[in-house]
């Protein structure tokens, strides 16, 4: 095997689970909403929240499991959803029902 292997997989894997734990929030370019929020609950799992200006919490929106496809994008999927993101050090860049959205790591 290449030593590059060795060097490069550690780095791979910390940068996946650098996700748990960690929520995100996008509040630009919203038209019915506060803001809308990812809590990545696990290594497989995230949550999607919404809040509504009407409502004093966030509401859970959706359950999806999540999967890095290459070093910088996911893709999330639950039963009634499938999306894609790309991930750069702070920024999430997620097409959501043909919506580009910007979430800030927080």
């Amino acid at each position: 095997m290449c030593p590059m292997y060795y060097i490069l997989s550690p780095l791979k894997y910390f940068k996946h689970k650098k996700l748990i734990k960690t929520q995100w929030k996008c509040d630009l370019g919203i038209e019915d909403a506060e803001y809308y929020e990812l809590d990545f609950i696990s290594a497989s799992l995230v949550e999607g929240y919404t809040k509504l200006a009407s409502e004093a919490e966030p509401k859970l929106m959706f359950t999806a499991s999540y999967a890095f496809k290459d070093k910088t994008t996911i893709a999330f999927s639950n039963k009634n959803e499938h999306f894609t993101a790309l991930l750069s050090s702070n920024v999430l860049m997620a097409t959501i029902d043909k919506e580009v959205l910007l979430f800030k790591k927080k």
